[in-house]
């Protein structure tokens, strides 16, 4: 299956409401997808478990743009979130802290999908260990995460955390207890390497 077979949205829903309103450049809205519909769609496959690792209201691949017969998994720490979706969203959902280990999942996941999630992990490595153990022996993970020195990152880093959360709710358009605090630990190429080692 191609990327183009998919049938979704060329982003997220919130993510293209920011691009279409200049607040992110294009190529954040079409090339960064394209790439990571054409790495995820190897697992998007009738008869595929995938995991969407915090996808709380806005799953990664909607209900009606996904193969039939694949099993979709939602995967948040908030229960509130994953409520939120779109009724359908979800043949399953899992409320837990992703460094948290869910046994139940362990060798289930054909595909894991992430999108702008990594950086607010507290625990990047325990994080992927587990991810580790929930794939398949020929799973695959294919995230989209905000790099630790990025410009808004940087900025993050040093704001006080109501301002922050006030910058995040305005430019989201969400409640600001609706905003997951960004803490980009091991957001950087050679933390990532070494997690995933």
């Amino acid at each position: 299956m191609t990327s183009s077979a998919l049938h979704t949205p060329s982003t997220p829903s919130w993510a293209a409401e920011m691009a279409a309103a200049g607040k992110l450049p294009p190529r954040y809205a079409e090339q960064t997808r394209a790439r990571f519909d054409a790495l995820a769609a190897p697992g998007l496959r009738e008869g595929a478990t995938v995991l969407d690792l915090g996808s709380g209201r806005d799953p990664v691949y909607p209900a009606g743009g996904r193969p039939a017969g694949l099993r979709y998994i939602g995967f948040d720490v908030s229960a509130h979130e994953l409520e939120m979706a779109p009724p359908g969203s979800y043949d399953e959902a899992i409320v837990s802290d992703a460094a948290v280990p869910v046994p139940a999942l362990e060798g289930r996941c054909d595909l894991i999908v992430s999108w702008q999630v990594f950086e607010h992990l507290g625990d990047l490595p325990a994080t992927v260990a587990n991810l580790r153990r929930y794939l398949t022996p020929d799973g695959r993970l294919v995230a989209m995460l905000s790099g630790r020195f990025a410009a808004f990152a940087l900025a993050n880093a040093v704001l006080p955390t109501r301002v922050g959360n006030a910058v995040a709710s305005r430019a989201l358009g969400v409640p600001s207890e609706d905003v997951f605090p960004a803490h980009y630990h091991h957001c950087h190429a050679s933390a990532l390497r070494r997690a995933f080692r």
